[in-house]
């Protein structure tokens, strides 16, 4: 499970849980700081290494987990990722060139 503090860092409840158990992966939060995005990890029961990529959304019912359809080139776990604002990479494409 995953800890989430209100927007004024006083309110913490615990969010909802993932369909799987995971170990060591990552999270950022997204460009606009709505949502939580979480990278990769390891399964807690077969230890394998995952390529998924879920989003936590929180309104006002309550957190959801959403499965995303795109996923790491690699499986990864223990590892740091963080965001880069746009601006800062000018030349920067997805293909990587």
């Amino acid at each position: 499970m995953i800890k989430v503090w209100g927007p004024n860092l006083t309110e913490t409840g615990w969010g909802p849980e993932l369909e799987e158990h995971l170990i060591g992966p990552s999270l950022i939060t997204n460009q606009n700081g709505h949502s939580v995005i979480l990278l990769g990890g390891r399964t807690a029961d077969q230890n394998l290494p995952q390529k998924n990529i879920y989003r936590l959304t929180c309104t006002i019912p309550g957190c959801t987990w959403e499965k995303l359809t795109v996923s790491l080139e690699h499986p990864l776990y223990h590892f740091v990722a963080l965001t880069v604002p746009s601006h800062m990479l000018p030349n920067f494409t997805c293909d990587g060139k």
